[in-house]
């Protein structure tokens, strides 16, 4: 089948956005193969139309993601030829729509806001190998907030394995880019572990998806680690929006007021806004690289 795409750069969280209608059933497997032939992309999106909203999109492996919405209301802006306009999308793992609002800042490169959904709940859950630590629940999505001190720092290119794990225990389905983490923002524990813990965890706590956010407040920055088992991906990403709307959930109920915090992250900073009255706005950067056309056996 002949599949059209476009490529976009959210904050280095590379998407391809699938723009020809392919049916659910095929979509993880389409997203493999494009995955294939853009090798830096590290998630797939599917757009349709839809009632009641600009544009659709369904995530590869069904879970939510923000910077995929900002891809998909960005697509539409610049189809639309406005410079600046509102955009209202559903978007899967997400109750309702979800809005957005993008604006040309020149070229192909363009700035977002999206009101990320609420999080479900936030627990501290005691987890295998770890202990108990803070989970951020969204439909679709759960994120585990590790949180790392400048002291407590070992170094993600260590081998470092206090939990007897290696990268073995993850699923043969799984595609790690571990040499896509960042190098700035070292780990406490090594990669292998997180990995590893990452596929534990989604399967203990029998979520769809599941991220591990390294967050180290004190230098403002966060490493993503996320795991999607219906699209077979397990990536060190560049960066999470809604790995940064969870880390907002959290200092926010920490310091008991509004929060406005950027994230510095491997591909660059995201910034999430909570406000007194819990509504959590997302900001970044989004590039449109190029568009192209596969033919795709499935």
């Amino acid at each position: 089948m002949k599949v059209d795409y476009t490529v976009l750069d959210p904050t280095g969280n590379i998407t391809i956005l699938v723009t020809s209608p392919v049916e659910i059933s095929l979509q993880p497997s389409v997203a493999s193969k494009l995955m294939e032939l853009v090798p830096e992309a590290e998630q797939v999106g599917f757009l349709s139309e839809a009632e009641g909203c600009d544009i659709a999109l369904r995530m590869a492996g069904g879970e939510f993601c923000g910077n995929a919405s900002m891809c998909a209301a960005t697509y539409y802006v610049n189809k639309q030829g406005f410079g600046k306009c509102p955009v209202i999308l559903r978007v899967s793992g997400a109750d309702g729509t979800v809005a957005a609002e993008i604006e040309r800042l020149h070229e192909e490169k363009w700035r977002g806001t999206v009101n990320m959904p609420r999080p479900q709940k936030l627990e501290f859950i005691d987890l295998p190998g770890a202990g108990e630590l803070p989970v951020v629940s969204f439909d679709g999505i759960s994120h585990v907030i590790y949180e790392v001190s400048e002291s407590e720092r070992t170094g993600g290119n260590t081998n470092v394995d206090p939990y007897g794990y290696n990268d073995s225990y993850a699923p043969d389905t799984a595609k790690s880019s571990a040499a896509q983490c960042s190098t700035s923002d070292e780990l406490p524990i090594s990669r292998d572990t997180a990995e590893a813990l990452a596929c534990e965890w989604c399967r203990y706590l029998g979520v769809d998806a599941l991220g591990i956010m390294f967050l180290n407040t004190e230098a403002s920055s966060m490493t993503p680690l996320v795991y999607v088992p219906a699209a077979g991906t397990l990536f060190w990403e560049n960066s999470c929006a809604s790995g940064t709307t969870a880390c907002g959930a959290y200092v926010a109920a920490k310091t008991g007021g509004p929060v406005s915090l950027s994230l510095r992250q491997p591909g660059g900073s995201l910034e999430i806004r909570v406000s007194e009255d819990g509504a959590f706005v997302l900001s970044g950067m989004v590039r449109i690289t190029h568009s192209g056309s596969a033919e795709v056996s499935v």
